[in-house]
């Protein structure tokens, strides 16, 4: 159910950062600067944003599941090599 769901948001995601690119597009052929200004200013972290969560979630879908014997070694192993913090007060 919730892979589905990742899947809706990866599309939507992606299709709004195909729209943005096309606005941001636009916008740097425009002749007018102050169009210009808004549509590149409009465009660009609405593109960033959405590529970036997108991205997110594609490789969350792409990953393989994690098993928790590997989650909690992982977590050792991380407890182990951070150093005390409470030794250099």
């Amino acid at each position: 159910m919730h892979a589905a769901r990742a899947r809706r948001w990866f599309w939507a995601l992606t299709a709004t950062a195909v729209v943005s690119m096309g606005g941001l597009y636009r916008g740097l052929h425009t002749a007018s600067a102050g169009a210009r200004v808004l549509l590149v200013g409009a465009g660009f972290p609405v593109l960033v944003a959405s590529a970036v969560q997108a991205a997110r979630i594609w490789l969350t879908l792409t990953a393989g599941p994690r098993a928790p014997a590997a989650v909690a070694a992982m977590r050792a192993r991380r407890r182990r090599a951070a150093p005390n913090r409470r030794s250099s007060v």
